[in-house]
């Protein structure tokens, strides 16, 4: 068979009504009309119970990182740094935006391997996985910056075995002792 003829045969509709997806290039994956119904039914049902719950989510979200921010400043207040404060803001930040890129990462992905649904499982992957990783990376990030410019930490000698330490007064009510003493 010719190549024109193998292009023209592989364009042709599919005389089965049974397949609703079709791709020159034979990569797409195809499903049944009946799945597709099935699958929309379901997904239907699912998005829009996902699309009533998200605004009341992401309010709920807001509220628990705006309490979390208050607890910090408290903190600091007391302890007389804004150490707390600065990481807490600097968490949440990368913890939204680095969700929002993995959800619209994950989406492009999943639309690539199967549109619609892989997009939307895709979109919750990637949000999620952004999000946490990037909650906890830049958790160890902002402690090693402000570990490395000493930003709320003193060298001090501790009064009990004498040893020189890095003092985090954002952190600890005892700033005499080493962290290994202050817990004997």
């Amino acid at each position: 068979m010719s190549k024109n003829k193998e292009q023209s045969e592989k364009k042709k509709k599919k005389t089965d009504k049974n397949w609703i997806s079709e791709d020159p290039g034979g990569k797409a994956v195809h499903f049944t009309a009946a799945s597709a119904q099935t699958a929309g039914r379901i997904g239907g049902e699912g998005l829009a119970t996902i699309g009533q719950a998200a605004p009341v989510l992401q309010v709920a979200a807001a509220a628990y990182d705006a309490y979390q921010i208050g607890r910090n400043v408290e903190k600091d207040k007391r302890k007389g740094t804004t150490r707390n404060t600065v990481k807490k803001v600097t968490t949440t930040v990368a913890t939204y935006g680095l969700g929002i890129g993995g959800a619209v990462a994950g989406a492009a992905i999943g639309t690539a391997i199967c549109p619609g649904v892989g997009t939307i499982v895709g979109t919750i992957v990637g949000g999620l996985s952004g999000g946490i990783g990037g909650g906890y990376g830049s958790g160890k990030a902002a402690e090693a910056v402000m570990d490395k410019v000493e930003y709320d930490t003193y060298p001090a000698v501790c009064a009990t075995c004498g040893r020189e330490f890095l003092c985090r007064k954002y952190h600890t009510e005892d700033e005499e002792n080493c962290e290994d003493c202050q817990e004997e």
